[in-house]
């Protein structure tokens, strides 16, 4: 049930998925190569609109491998192998690049971005592979959750207690897991994870704030952002950091055509004189409980 009413603010947020160390050198850029990399795009929207907050959804330790061909697949699926694919020795391990999430902290001291949670490896041993926590139990929720934040501390890399699943796999033990480890909010595709759930506001949801996605950063137009603005109360930008992982093609990555995208309906905001806070999703989760901000985990 929406308790929207509870704040006439209208929010813009931007998020980012699948964030993690690995480099250019390895299957793609999905934000190791720091400035360098893909990162600059948000840089430059930092630089010219130094009022926008950043939510990034980051797996501590990734291990998925994108698809093979689906003959490859079925080949693999008749000899009784295991056709999904993941990294071996754990190459992109929070607390392998430390270097990296001192950078990605300095970001979050300046106070235009937040880290959150997305999943431990997102992946799994069968297709969909990249929905980790598709149909899991309680137990092994938890115990995924418990491993994602020993990693996150280990490493130093500051987090807040939000949580979006990975390829959209969700179960009602996931759920009772992120309730009992004190988590906050998530942030939920409706259409997805084939759920009830408004499209344009934040709403509860089985004991968590949720806070959608709504506006893709590259196929998003102007007026469907205007019109997302008059019927709810959240603008939720959402991206990849990657437009393809190898097979995997995900379409709506941190390019220079969905930079120009994004930064073309943050200018349009501003002549509009749309009146739209800028915010992190923590903070939009606590507006919404009406709760005192209780920060960052490190």
């Amino acid at each position: 049930m929406s308790r929207s009413g509870r704040s006439k603010s209208k929010y813009l947020n931007i998020n980012i998925d699948d964030v993690h160390p690995e480099t250019g050198n390895y299957i793609a850029d999905c934000g190791g190569d720091m400035e360098r990399g893909v990162f600059k795009y948000l840089l430059k929207l930092i630089e010219e609109f130094p009022k926008i907050k950043i939510t990034l959804f980051v797996t501590p330790n990734w291990i998925d491998k994108p698809n093979d061909p689906l003959l490859i697949k079925l080949i693999k699926k008749v000899l009784g192998l295991k056709y999904t694919n993941e990294w071996k020795d754990e190459p992109f391990r929070l607390d392998k690049h430390i270097e990296w999430c001192e950078w990605l902290n300095e970001l979050v001291r300046r106070g235009n971005v937040e880290v959150a949670v997305h999943g431990l490896h997102h992946h799994r041993d069968s297709d969909p592979h990249s929905a980790e926590f598709l149909d899991l139990p309680f137990e092994e929720c938890k115990s995924r959750l418990l491993q994602a934040e020993s990693i996150f501390e280990i490493s130093g890399l500051r987090y807040v207690k939000g949580f979006r699943p990975p390829g959209w796999g969700i179960s009602e033990g996931l759920f009772k897991a992120l309730r009992e480890l004190g988590y906050i909010f998530v942030s939920l595709d409706e259409k997805a994870c084939k759920l009830n759930l408004p499209r344009y506001e934040i709403s509860e949801f089985k004991g968590l704030v949720n806070i959608p996605q709504n506006w893709d950063i590259k196929r998003g137009s102007v007026e469907e952002a205007f019109k997302i603005l008059e019927k709810g109360n959240i603008l939720s930008i959402k991206g990849h950091i990657q437009d393809r992982y190898g097979r995997d093609k995900l379409y709506n990555g941190l390019t220079k055509e969905s930079y120009e995208n994004i930064r073309n309906l943050l200018i349009k905001i501003e002549e509009e004189g749309i009146n739209v806070r800028y915010a992190k999703m923590e903070e939009i989760a606590y507006d919404f409980r009406g709760e005192r901000h209780e920060g960052m985990h490190d």
